[in-house]
């Protein structure tokens, strides 16, 4: 007979539904295991764990309540939430650091000198993000201010209920930012929140702040003004990969790794960072024209050639619009190609080095290892990693 599975995870936001998926995907594959469902939905509520007679558990346990909770229940479990430090329950989940990474690589894409970001720092994961996104973004030779959320009520029961951020709190220390800044928010929520705070301080968005969240709940995007980009989260993967744990589990197996991350997706471009932080025309063309010959082994000479400007003068218009040369942005372009096609694809490492206009392989991994702290096959065991 079948093993039974619980899935404690809320189906309320895009996300979690992905990760959802993810898991219904891998146990139609597998005959010898089946889903509990509560009104029809693949779904055990908190309420109803202590009734659960299953086999095993897939949650997303958010507070050190909830991961005391399940392993009062006795049975294999398996988080699917990064949000807490904890060792108990093997674990599934997004690699936040990458997060912050993606995150800053839009941003500074957006030619922005000055950042900000928008996090709880109780959490873990936005610990992470933040830490990544500081990090990148300083390599850039930009500061990073760090702006922390509060609460309109209690972060104690997240499986549950979603807490409201104190919008005026937020306005008081956004208002102390100098203008235009990039903003990271490290949850959609939080994004949301930075619109209502800056619409409050009479700010023009996206001009005066681009704002990128993370999740891609369409709803939260769509419904502000401007509608806001956010980083998407490899959600039917982490939701595949834990039910792959969860059964090598119930079959008694030892896991290599019991905390497995995975990379993001990709950035879902919509208008609140869909901006360029410069008012030079030529400049903007350039970027564009870089990000469009990413693949190609393209020099200053020839953007220069194409834009029908000295080298020189490009140099100084670069410089008075973004702080940065032509070649540096040439190189970020380079090597984000490099990292969507590293976790992508499977290229060899020549492959990719090409791919992204580098002639020389070691020159491709010397930048490379500069720019991300690893080598490339290192980045792609780590994006890579699963069960």
């Amino acid at each position: 007979m079948p093993e039974l599975i619980g899935l404690n995870l809320l189906p309320d936001e895009d996300y979690r539904l992905d990760v959802i998926h993810g898991v219904v995907d891998y146990v139609r594959r597998e005959p010898s295991l089946r889903l509990a469902t509560f009104g029809g939905v693949p779904y055990v509520p908190w309420d109803e764990l202590g009734k659960f007679r299953g086999a095993g558990v897939i949650a997303m346990a958010h507070t050190r309540r909830a991961v005391r909770r399940l392993v009062q229940l006795r049975l294999p479990v398996v988080n699917v939430s990064s949000q807490i430090h904890q060792d108990e329950l093997a674990s599934v989940t997004t690699d936040d650091a990458a997060v912050g990474r993606l995150a800053a690589d839009h941003l500074l894409n957006c030619g922005l000198k000055k950042f900000v970001c928008v996090y709880y720092p109780r959490w873990a994961n936005d610990e992470a993000r933040m830490a990544a996104f500081r990090d990148r973004v300083s390599r850039a030779g930009f500061p990073v201010e760090a702006v922390a959320v509060s609460f309109c009520q209690s972060v104690e029961r997240l499986e549950t209920e979603r807490p409201e951020v104190e919008i005026e709190k937020l306005a008081r220390k956004l208002d102390k930012l100098s203008r235009p800044v990039g903003i990271f928010a490290t949850h959609d929520e939080f994004s949301a929140a930075s619109v209502n705070a800056l619409r409050s301080l009479g700010a023009s968005l996206p001009y005066d702040a681009p704002i990128l969240g993370v999740t891609n709940n369409r709803l939260i995007c769509a419904s502000c003004d401007p509608p806001l980009s956010s980083i998407v989260q490899s959600g039917q993967r982490v939701g595949f990969e834990a039910a792959a744990v969860l059964h090598r589990l119930l079959r008694g197996e030892r896991l290599a790794e019991r905390h497995l991350h995975l990379p993001p997706l990709e950035v879902a471009v919509r208008r609140s960072t869909n901006v360029l932080a410069t008012r030079d025309v030529l400049v903007a063309e350039a970027i564009d024209q870089i990000r469009l010959r990413s693949s190609e082994p393209f020099t200053v000479a020839e953007l220069a050639e194409l834009m029908c400007v000295s080298r020189s003068g490009l140099y100084k218009r670069f410089m008075a619009a973004l702080g940065h040369t032509p070649n540096e942005e040439i190189r970020r372009a380079r090597l984000a190609r490099a990292e969507k096609l590293l976790s992508t694809t499977e290229l060899q490492i020549p492959r990719v080095a090409y791919d992204c206009g580098y002639r020389s392989v070691g020159a491709f991994c010397r930048a490379f290892r500069l720019a991300v702290g690893a080598t490339p096959i290192e980045y792609r065991k780590r994006s890579r990693s699963s069960a």
